[in-house]
């Protein structure tokens, strides 16, 4: 069975502040930058560095605010992300493996998603819009033992969820490839593709 690799997407991460001055905290939107996912058949393999996590800035009612934080502001996030968070030094991908159910136009994918070496099931859905494959959806950190980040005796903190948004480009053409029903529009590029927009 011929297998594709997704060529051009992203992945967004977006974060929720609670808290006694959550008024002073952010929600924040992230972009995962280096991923490869890989459909072979009906299944999806998806490999994601989670070091590879650059913040956009902050979310205010539900504009992205590129001002509400400096450069420096940002580097403190990645960095407290990648060592207290996500401990990136021990636990340097999370994997996903899913089986695509249901119409590839809206498709249902089931399986396992493993962060910080914990395997936990997962159902995502998604829907396709003009050959795209859009994803919104919601994990729970906690599920995976992880702790919602605390500052300040918690008077500021993370709620218990992230959402994910997934846009995958070519969708239809990808499905077609990997269930043999089209010719190869060479996807394979001899190995695993890296998207990588970090600076």
């Amino acid at each position: 069975m011929p297998s594709a690799t997704v060529q051009a997407g992203e992945i967004k991460v977006y974060t929720f502040k609670t808290g006694l001055l959550s008024r002073v905290a952010h929600d924040l939107q992230l972009t995962l930058a280096t991923w490869t996912l890989e459909l072979d058949g009906k299944m999806l393999f998806g490999r994601f560095d989670p070091g590879s996590l650059r913040v956009d800035g902050a979310v205010k009612k539900g504009r992205l605010d590129h001002r509400a934080l400096k450069d420096k502001d940002k580097r403190t996030i990645e960095q407290t992300i990648r060592e207290e968070v996500l401990r990136t030094g021990q636990h340097r991908s999370i994997s996903l493996q899913a089986r695509m159910g249901g119409d590839p136009k809206a498709p249902v994918f089931t399986g396992s998603l493993a962060i910080l070496g914990q395997s936990r099931p997962v159902t995502i859905e998604a829907r396709e819009t003009a050959g795209r494959l859009e994803v919104d959806t919601e994990l729970v950190p906690s599920e995976w033992g992880i702790a919602p980040y605390e500052a300040l005796m918690g008077a500021i903190k993370l709620q218990d969820r992230v959402r994910i948004r997934v846009r995958i480009e070519q969708w239809l053409d990808l499905v077609d490839t990997a269930s043999g029903a089209a010719h190869d529009h060479s996807h394979d590029h001899g190995g695993a593709h890296s998207h990588d927009h970090s600076h």
